[in-house]
Formats: structure tokens, sequence, C-alpha cells
């Protein structure tokens, strides 16, 4: 190992040589400089998106909500639900009224499971703060949350991948579809 040491010194010392490995260096790091950049972008992108799609759902469940409240059963009728939890107790009570179409009810009950599973991760995702971890061979971000709870300050952290952050826009966005096509024709008669 001690001549490989010798050989490499005395490489280092022919300048055409140093300057051409100082170049593929230079190169190297730059592309990877380039990879990661776009890497964040496409990171921030999704994340972009699935505000986005979330903002679209929060909007036709509240539409929904609307619509449904003044014909709503006398224990619903106290507020409107403001909060994502009560949106989700509010439609898990409205897919029990019998005078909805079993689709229909059906449907508020797959969507009452799927945003109570993704509700932490939402609200992580569009209240909390995401920072890329600055490391060169991990391709995650890192997401913090201020949590109040009482007189207690909790510091919520989770991080993601790429990958992972790639299938909660997936879930999301299939769920925003599911509830599209269900509520479209209900709430947005075609008027000829």
């Amino acid at each position: 190992m001690a001549k490989f040491n010798i050989f490499q010194r005395a490489l280092r010392k022919i300048g055409p040589l140093r300057r051409l490995v100082l170049f593929d260096l230079k190169r190297a790091r730059k592309s990877r400089a380039d990879a990661m950049w776009l890497y964040e972008q496409s990171v921030l992108a999704n994340i972009g998106l699935y505000i986005t799609i979330w903002a679209g759902i929060e909007r036709m469940l509240n539409t929904f909500i609307q619509q449904y409240h003044p014909h709503a059963n006398q224990n619903l009728k106290e507020k409107l639900p403001s909060d994502l939890g009560a949106k989700i107790k509010y439609l898990a009570t409205v897919a029990k009224d019998q005078r909805l179409p079993f689709e229909v009810s059906n449907s508020i009950l797959h969507w009452v499971t799927e945003l109570g599973e993704q509700r932490d991760y939402r609200h992580l995702i569009v209240h909390g703060f995401g920072v890329r971890k600055k490391r060169y061979t991990d391709h995650e971000w890192t997401f913090q949350n201020l949590v109040l709870k009482g007189n207690e300050a909790i510091l919520v952290e989770k991080t993601f991948g790429n990958d992972e952050l790639n299938q909660r826009l997936d879930r999301a966005s299939e769920l925003s579809q599911n509830i599209s096509r269900i509520l479209t024709p209900i709430l947005f008669d075609k008027v000829n």
C-alpha cells in the first residue's frame, strides 16, 4: 500500500495529469450538484401538488357538507365542521343517513377511512416545515411540526424519501378522483 501512495504522489506532481484529474473531479461534483438540485425541485413540486390536491379535496368536501347541512339530521345541525378532524366525524355520521343511495354512503365511508389514514401525514406536510437532509448519500426530507397539547409543546418529526412522497401523492390523487366522481354529478348537475 505504501508503494501505491508513493506512485500517487509522484503522479500528482505531473502538471497536465493533475489538471486532468482536477477537471474530472470538478465535473463530477457539478454533475452531482445538478442532480441534487433537480431532486430538490422534484420533491418541492410534489409537495406543492400534494397541497393543491388537498385543497381540492377539502373544497369538494366543504361544498358537499354545505349542501347537505340544511337537510342533515338534528344532531348534525349544531354547527358546521371547520377542521379536517371534525369533517371526518361529520362525514362518518352522514354516511349513516338512510336517505342517501348505497353507492354514495359506501363511498363516504371509504373517504372517512382514507381521510383518517392520511390525516396526520397531510397535517405534517401542509402545516409542517420540510428540510432536505444535507447528505449526499441519502435522499430524504425531514418534516417538523409543532403540536400544542394543553400546556405542552411537542415537536413531531418524520423523515420521508421521495418514493414515499410519491406514494402519498398517488393516494391523495386517487382519493380526490373518487370524491370528484361521486360528488360532481350530485353537486354540479349539468344544466342545458
